[in-house]
């Protein structure tokens, strides 16, 4: 939202509806006790004049331009649970054998 030419955000619309003097808006408040499971805020918010960022956008502010939101990107995908597994037995053990071993390269490094 711009108040006298700057943006003006918050982390919740609530103090930001506060600090700009705006009141709740009765329809929206009413969709959330009648529609279950929609979005029913688009970029709107439970109070009037105030816009939120959707979900998996960011919102962005760069000189002599317009906030705009973007989406967030997508991380790319981590190690599989198996593999990820793996390399914290290693890195907590030292133990790079295959699974299932039970231990047996490291109680063979101890013995020698």
């Amino acid at each position: 939202m711009e108040v006298g030419g700057r943006v003006v955000w918050c982390t919740a619309a609530a103090p930001l509806a506060a600090y700009l003097g705006t009141a709740p808006d009765p329809t929206v408040l009413l969709a959330g006790f009648v529609v279950r499971g929609v979005d029913r805020y688009a970029e709107g918010s439970q109070f009037a004049g105030v816009r939120r960022v959707p979900p998996g956008r960011a919102l962005v502010m760069e000189p002599v331009q317009t906030p705009r939101t973007e989406p967030v990107p997508t991380p790319a995908a981590g190690p599989s649970f198996e593999d990820g597994a793996h390399a914290l037995r290693e890195a907590l053990t030292g133990d790079g054998g295959p699974e299932g071993d039970g231990g047996k390269r490291r109680r063979a490094r101890r013995r020698s």
